[in-house]
């Protein structure tokens, strides 16, 4: 009797389990895994990612992220604490300036002990395709650059000796001073030089917010386009000094950022001896040799006016070619 009741009861049962809504297999599992290990919030992972105005917590990798109106990939950048190079890396960014509203961005995890700030230029010289030391080529090609002109003294005469040698030179302008010598600005142009941007005031970029760096590049573009028709391209940072901030917002309005491979330091010395000392043993292969056409107010850069012919005679006896920065590094002076 108590047999036939066993069998019975598992009989109804199985008929009332085969009568009931089906359950997913995946609620059957977290019951038995619950029922099991008794888990709590404590020990089961939650979903870490936390919504924030579209983006997701900037130390969870791989995150996803959708491109917002005003976004550029400096403020992405800023918000999620990863270097901008490593975000258009992830996401196959060639122009940093070209986000679409609606956009998906993958943001990668920082590097470990990553520092946007503090990098030398040296080091972003290797992280940037529009940052430049010098050129990347073998060839006997090198580039005269001339900083913080143009002047009414020593800028005339550097174009003078520029003109006996048939030398072709970048010169990186202040707009303050072609503002007030646009005649001489005109006058690079005329001989075939290139001119280029070097900010308004010569600060130093790292120390300004976005809003003064824009007003500081802009300016000086401005004023030379009215004075030669002509929209820089190309610029260089006073001092050589830039932070990874700058460079993605210098890309964004549509710069290529050169520096130097070797500084004759012309305006720390009236030696012309040591400004040779400075530069000769530094000269490669595609380098970018950087001199001063103006210095600070009532400083002499004569030296440089009068070492300039023996240094053009001494790089073209060793075989060097001189050509402007543009044409060194295949880029576009000019807009």
């Amino acid at each position: 009797m108590k047999t036939a009741l066993i069998t019975l009861s598992i009989f109804l049962l199985v008929t009332l389990v085969l009568q009931l809504p089906s359950v997913s297999e995946s609620a059957l599992a977290t019951h038995v895994r619950d029922s099991f290990f008794n888990t709590d919030e404590r020990t089961v992972p939650n979903d870490t990612s936390r919504e924030s105005g579209g983006a997701t917590d900037p130390m969870e990798p791989d995150q996803s992220y959708r491109v917002r109106p005003g976004d550029t990939l400096l403020s992405i950048s800023r918000e999620f604490s990863v270097p901008a190079y490593l975000i258009a890396e992830e996401n196959d960014l060639l122009d940093w300036g070209d986000l679409v509203e609606g956009q998906a961005l993958i943001i990668p995890s920082p590097i470990d002990g990553e520092e946007l700030e503090l990098k030398s230029a040296y080091e972003l010289a290797g992280m940037f395709d529009f940052f430049f030391r010098k050129g990347s080529g073998d060839t006997n090609r090198i580039a005269l650059t001339f900083d913080d002109g143009p002047d009414d003294t020593y800028t005339p005469q550097v174009l003078q000796i520029l003109e006996e040698h048939r030398v072709p030179a970048t010169f990186f302008l202040m707009g303050s001073r072609a503002e007030r010598y646009p005649e001489i600005v005109r006058e690079m142009v005329t001989n075939g030089h290139i001119i280029a941007n070097h900010s308004w005031s010569h600060p130093d970029l790292r120390t300004l917010t976005e809003e003064r760096v824009h007003s500081e590049i802009t300016r000086t573009e401005e004023i030379l386009h009215q004075i030669t028709g002509l929209q820089t391209a190309m610029m260089r940072p006073p001092f050589g000094a830039i932070s990874e901030m700058n460079l993605v917002q210098l890309r964004g309005m549509g710069y290529h950022v050169i520096n130097w491979s070797v500084d004759s330091r012309d305006w720390e010395t009236e030696d012309v001896d040591q400004i040779l000392r400075n530069t000769l043993p530094d000269v490669e292969e595609e380098a970018i040799l950087l001199f001063h056409s103006a210095g600070g107010e009532g400083q002499s850069m004569a030296a440089t006016v009068e070492v300039l012919p023996e240094l053009i005679e001494t790089l073209t006896e060793q075989g060097y070619v001189f050509v402007t920065v543009d044409e060194l590094l295949a880029i576009p002076a000019y807009k």
